[in-house]
């Protein structure tokens, strides 16, 4: 499924995906990263056989987003990003959110076991 409809049409299941895989992983990594004058809070998923990441990222003022990135048949890097709804940010875990916004302030990331971000 083209990255594209995956985010447009199925987020909320993706969205789910990740906290799922996030919340059963341990440890797992939350990394501050810098993206030219915008800093966030990252996690992600890697599908290291088929190239592809999903990454749900914080930014300042409580903005969260979806990325995806991937590897077309051109063999060129494709990134899709969209922005989570009020909705969509209030149905993640408030532990997670809690812990993205502290690697935002901090500038620094953490590592810790995935169960702690459930709820």
């Amino acid at each position: 499924m083209k990255a594209e409809v995956l985010v447009k049409k199925h987020l909320n299941e993706t969205i789910a995906d990740l906290i799922k895989w996030a919340t059963g992983k341990a440890p797992v990594e939350i990394r501050f990263d810098l993206f030219e004058e915008d800093q966030c809070a990252v996690i992600t998923l890697y599908d290291y056989k088929g190239e592809n990441e999903l990454s749900l990222r914080l930014h300042p003022q409580d903005v969260y987003d979806v990325h995806i990135g991937y590897y077309d048949e051109d063999d060129e890097f494709i990134e899709v990003v969209e922005l989570l709804t009020a909705e969509q940010v209030a149905a993640l875990p408030a532990k997670l959110k809690k812990v993205m916004k502290k690697v935002v302030d901090d500038e620094e990331g953490i590592r810790l076991a995935g169960s702690l971000l459930a709820g």
